[in-house]
């Protein structure tokens, strides 16, 4: 595929790989009654229509709903103290209600899916019926091309809970969607190679009736690949999405793009070579001390020729030091009563070396 076709929204280029499978229709160029041209119908049918098709696209961006969430919590005292960014992850299991924080906020983030879901299982239904289909399966594609915040594992939790709603009777609401593809070029897992693989979700519903066309879904995942001229990485029997160690394109983007400063250098140094991986927060808390000894110094009024040397060096540890804390989710205010002794000392030198400014 030429650069220009892979610039083209995923979902242009998705239905302009859809004309190029056999046994593949496009339900809007058929000779329609007015019954059928009328009603809001599927999008394909497949293996001479024993297979209904529907795609949906992923456009409503969530992700300030999570900022919007947390918020309120910023001015607790349990908030952590850090430098830089955190994942969310790492601020939540600071505060004393977490999980349920961290459920609202997936609730928030994949709140569009759930409409994605109910439209698709009403418009496969209807094509059933307009067509006099009535043993025909339903296969949803989803297409996730920008949205960062609709993570795989996200969208997997989402549909889940979807699929298994009943209504009072006992009867499921949503029996017409019965196989799932989700392809999101919004993230990606890093592969062998240097390569990065973008994640195509599978998920088999079978909830009424077992789903009769894995080997066809098998068959477009690979397909697509080819249609990209990509190779098809088979991810194996993952027991969970989190195994897949999924990144977001646009944040690698940033960080590919940017000139990189000196500290970004010395912590990419240090998380290939982390060296204080071993210590525990006693002995990390000991360690604090022994970096801002070194360190102040150097950086105040009156500081000899070799404390300002050293001002450097003990930058560089310290931005170890700081990436280590980072990678933990360790919330620096354990830091605080150090920082508190050693500003005590730091005002004591400063006095008797210049009593003038007392």
């Amino acid at each position: 595929m030429s650069g220009k076709e892979r610039n083209k929204f995923l979902h242009q280029r998705f239905k302009d790989f859809l004309e190029t499978l056999d046994n593949v229709e496009n339900i809007d160029n058929l000779n329609l009654t007015p019954k059928q041209r009328d009603a809001k119908k599927a999008d394909y049918f497949a293996i001479n229509r024993k297979l209904v098709i529907e795609l949906k696209s992923l456009e409503t961006d969530t992700e300030y709903k999570v900022e919007k969430i947390l918020e309120p919590y910023r001015s607790r005292p349990e908030f952590p103290h850090f430098f830089g960014g955190w994942e969310v992850n790492k601020i939540l299991k600071h505060l004393p209600n977490g999980d349920e924080i961290n459920r609202q906020m997936v609730e928030a983030v994949t709140s569009s899916l759930r409409e994605v879901y109910r439209s698709a299982n009403k418009q496969i239904r209807t094509t059933k019926e307009t067509f006099d289909l009535p043993n025909s399966q339903g296969l949803l594609i989803i297409l996730n091309q920008k949205i960062d915040a609709l993570a795989p594992q996200h969208i997997d939790y989402q549909l889940r809970r979807m699929l298994g709603k009943k209504h009072p009777d006992g009867s499921f609401q949503f029996p017409d969607v019965n196989y799932v593809l989700i392809f999101s070029e919004a993230h990606f897992s890093p592969a062998q190679n240097n390569l990065i693989a973008f994640p195509i979700m599978h998920l088999p519903i079978g909830i009424v009736y077992e789903f009769q066309h894995t080997d066809f879904a098998n068959h477009l995942s690979k397909k697509w690949t080819e249609y990209n001229n990509v190779p098809f990485i088979d991810g194996g029997n993952v027991k969970s999405v989190k195994e897949l160690n999924i990144k977001s394109v646009a944040q690698s983007k940033k960080d590919s793009e940017r000139l990189i400063p000196r500290h970004e250098g010395w912590r990419r140094y240090y998380r290939k070579n982390p060296y204080f991986h071993s210590y525990d927060e006693k002995k990390l808390i000991w360690l604090y001390k022994i970096i801002m000894g070194q360190l102040t110094p150097g950086m105040l009024k009156g500081a000899t020729k070799r404390q300002k040397e050293g001002v450097r060096f003990w930058i560089e540890v310290f931005t170890h030091f700081l990436e280590e804390i980072d990678s933990r989710g360790i919330d620096f205010k354990i830091f605080q009563p150090a920082s508190k002794e050693l500003a005590e000392e730091i005002d004591r030198e400063m006095k008797i070396k210049f009593p003038h400014l007392d």
